[in-house]
């Protein structure tokens, strides 16, 4: 009975460490995706901002869209 104690100990300290690297790795993984995440954001073309380059291209396909001349 003791040894199957020990070997008991011994597993439930490996589980603990499994765990412990477990976590550490999904808080990388989180941290990661959140970065990711706010990039994105910050990167991205706003609604108003993308409603008028449509209109200009639609504009310029039509040729109703005249560059200013100096």
């Amino acid at each position: 009975s003791n040894e199957v104690a020990q070997s008991d100990e011994r597993l439930r300290a490996a589980l603990a460490d499994l765990h412990d690297t477990f976590a550490a790795r999904a808080g990388d993984a989180e941290a990661a995706l959140s970065r990711s995440s706010a990039e994105l954001r910050a990167d991205k073309v706003g609604r108003e901002d993308m409603a008028a380059l449509l209109t200009e291209l639609a504009l310029r396909l039509k040729g109703d869209f005249d560059l200013p001349t100096p």
